[in-house]
Parts: C-alpha cells; structure tokens; sequence
C-alpha cells in the first residue's frame, strides 16, 4: 500500500529520468568516473558537496561551524552520532541525505504502530528538508549539471534535485491529512 502511494506521487520526468540514468550506466567506464569524480569533487572541487559551500554563497555572515552544529544537533535529535569510521562533514550530501533515509526509514517503521511517530519523523524530514536540503541542493544540482562531462552524473544531478522537491511536496501533503 505505502509502496504503491509512493510511486503514485513520483511524476513522469523522475521515471523517464529514472530509466535514462540506468541506460546510461552502459556508457561508463570506470577510469573515465574515476577522473570526473576528482574533476568534480576532490582537490579544489568545482561542485562542492557540501552545504556550507553554498550556504555560505547565500548568507556570507553564516559560519561554516555554525552550521555543522546546527547540522550535528539535529542528528543527534534523533540519538544518532558521528562514527569515526566516517571521514565525511556532516554536511556532505551523502550524510544529509542518510539521515533522510534514516527517518523515512523509522517513519516506516512506525506505520501501524503509532500515528503519533510516524507524525513526528514526517515533520523532523519536512524540518531537515526546509533548513538544509532546499536551501542547497538545487543549486549544488545544478552547478553539477553544469560541469560534468559524463551523462550519468548529468542525469544523477537533475534526478537528485526533482526528487528533493518531489519528496519535499509529498511530506507536505502527507502533514496535512494527518491534521486533517
């Protein structure tokens, strides 16, 4: 049931965007990724993945420390903490978008169990979503769009930025019938 509801609520262009992404892995080869990935990301990246990156673009008087507590405290909201085993800033996309599994995980975990969980996971992702992946990822997305020279991360970039603000939507509607 949750499953079918779900893709009811992705539109067409993720699909299709979906399905080209998978093409194109045909077209990779792993040296050619391998170069991109250091173009893109490693030493003086031309698309940091980071938030502070482009957070600081947008309000220059907001610290970079500032943030990663801000980022750090709500992690640990939710009794998760930073394993050392893990070299990336907490503000890295892949960590901010793990902690988003993480609670559309335990809000899928709680369906059924109780309505008063499943509330509150929807609404610390609508508040993660709000303060940290909007103000961002769009831009980092597009910025990568932009630069990259393989088709896969081209179609990865915008794939990843329709289904932020997808997601975005869908938590939206899913508060409202629960206040409803």
């Amino acid at each position: 049931m949750l499953f079918e509801e779900l893709t009811s609520q992705i539109s067409s262009p993720i699909i299709e965007k979906a399905d080209l992404l998978i093409s194109s892995i045909d077209d990779l080869f792993l040296p050619d990724v391998q170069v991109e990935y250091v173009r893109l990301f490693d030493y003086r990246p031309l698309c940091p993945p980071y938030e502070s990156a482009y957070v600081k673009m947008q309000n220059p008087s907001d610290t970079p420390a500032n943030m990663e507590i801000s980022i750090k405290e709500f992690y640990q909201r939710y009794g998760l903490k930073r394993s050392n085993a893990f070299k990336e800033p907490s503000d890295h996309i892949a960590v901010e978008l793990e902690f988003m599994h993480f609670l559309t995980f335990s809000e899928g975990n709680s369906s059924g169990k109780s309505k008063k969980d499943v509330e509150m996971y929807l609404k610390a992702e609508k508040e993660f979503l709000e303060n940290h992946l909007l103000k961002w990822v769009s831009t980092f997305c597009n910025t990568l769009g932009e630069v990259t020279e393989l088709r896969f991360v081209n179609l990865l970039s915008s794939l990843t930025k329709n289904f932020i603000s997808q997601d975005a939507n869908y938590v939206k509607e899913v508060l409202a019938r629960c206040h409803s």
